[in-house]
Parts: C-alpha cells; sequence; structure tokens
C-alpha cells in the first residue's frame, strides 16, 4: 500500500476525439501528466471522481471513454522504472533468445 500511494491516488484512463490535443490541454488546463497508452491517456489524480466531470466538461474533445480505478502494483512499477512490467517481460525474453542464439541454441 505504501508503494501503491506513490502514484498519486487514482489513474484515470481517458479516450477522446482526439487524444493529442486533449494531452497538451491536461497539462496546460489542468497540471497533469498524461501517459499515451493504446490509444488512451493515463492519467493520476489525487480525487479521480472529482476530476472526471471537470474533464469531461472541460476538454475541447469529446470524452468517448474514461475508468477511474486505484492504483496497482504495475502502475507503481511503471512510475519507478518508466516502463510497463510487459515492456520487462518482452524485454527479458528477447535477452534469453539472443543468449539463445549466440551459444547456437544448443542444449545439452
Amino acid at each position: 500500500d505504501e508503494l501503491k500511494a506513490r502514484v498519486g491516488g487514482d489513474v484515470i484512463t481517458i479516450a477522446t476525439t482526439d487524444n493529442a490535443a486533449s494531452a497538451a490541454e491536461l497539462a496546460s488546463k489542468f497540471g497533469l501528466t498524461p501517459a499515451a497508452d493504446n490509444g488512451t491517456l493515463r492519467i493520476e489524480a489525487s480525487d479521480g471522481a472529482a476530476l472526471i466531470p471537470r474533464l469531461v466538461r472541460d476538454l475541447s474533445a469529446r470524452v468517448t471513454a474514461v475508468t477511474l480505478r486505484r492504483p496497482s502494483l504495475d502502475d507503481v512499477f511503471l512510475k519507478l522504472t518508466g516502463r510497463a512490467i510487459r515492456e520487462e517481460q518482452a524485454g527479458a525474453l528477447d535477452r534469453m533468445r539472443m543468449m539463445g542464439a549466440r551459444f547456437g541454441g544448443r542444449r545439452r
């Protein structure tokens, strides 16, 4: 729970008709730092339930989807390392493949 507290409260995932413009507005109008994630914008807020109506009302682009949740350990990992766990797992698999290729892929 202490690690999750580092994320900064709630995690909001939002999709709009123009995510690029919305990302700029989230920074300039709301002082937030959105992260692009699979066609959505991920932001952290201390009180997500209070912020969501303001986002829907004040963003220029139409909001097409929004979710609100408490931070997960995946969020903590992303905050501390700058990478998603699945990226880290994929990187480890690639390293294992390279090691196998380097040693000729032979098994004893």
